[in-house]
């Protein structure tokens, strides 16, 4: 499914139902098996959680997860990249809290 950056709603959506999304740009997400197959500029404290197998969804910008699930729990790092990765994290952000899913 391709969506607008800026389309929270969209990408809202996309996740409630457990579906792949992309973006015109650097904004993807959907399912995966066992956990995240790239961990890009992930700071190495979250590696752990998000290839634990356990995860079952994950939003990347570029190649780095932005916000996973795991065991039904949202984790949305505050750590901060660039300029366009943090519009994107608060698009997630706002797409996850139409959904009462309220990252940690």
């Amino acid at each position: 499914m391709k969506l607008s950056t800026r389309d929270y709603q969209g990408i809202a959506t996309a996740i409630s139902e457990g579906k792949k999304f992309e973006t015109h740009g650097s904004l993807k997400g959907g399912p995966v098996l066992g956990g995240a197959y790239h961990t890009g500029r992930l700071p190495s404290r979250y590696v752990d959680s998000v290839r634990d197998g356990l995860c079952d969804y994950v939003i990347y910008s570029y190649q780095t997860p932005i916000a996973w699930r795991t065991q039904g729990q949202w984790i949305q790092p505050a750590d901060k990249y660039s300029v366009t990765t943090s519009k994107q994290q608060g698009i997630v952000w706002l797409a996850l809290r139409l959904l009462d899913a309220v990252p940690v």
